[in-house]
């Protein structure tokens, strides 16, 4: 399964596989995070425009991306499928 949302106003695009998380910023070399580096992942309350940010910490530190209104059925699908694999064992 792969899950992606179109890239948020910094240009990035997330990538989901089920086991790996995947960050493209525009430009630049993309981000891999294994399911296991990630600790937790969540969406947040929109904002008054009606973007939500989408943080997911893992064990270093963590990554914020800001999610446009119309992608936030993604974002939470993609939110969604990370919070199952973090549960799963492996």
């Amino acid at each position: 399964m792969e899950l992606v949302f179109n890239k948020d106003e910094f240009g990035r695009m997330v990538s989901f596989d089920g086991r790996v998380l995947e960050i493209f910023p525009e430009g630049k070399e993309s981000y891999r995070y294994h399911i296991r580096q990630i600790t937790s992942i969540q969406l947040g309350p929109p904002d008054k425009h009606g973007k939500q940010d989408l943080t997911f910490k893992v064990r270093w530190g963590e990554y914020d991306l800001q999610v446009a209104p119309d992608q936030v059925g993604a974002a939470q699908e993609l939110v969604a499928a990370v919070q199952q694999a973090i549960l799963t064992p492996r």
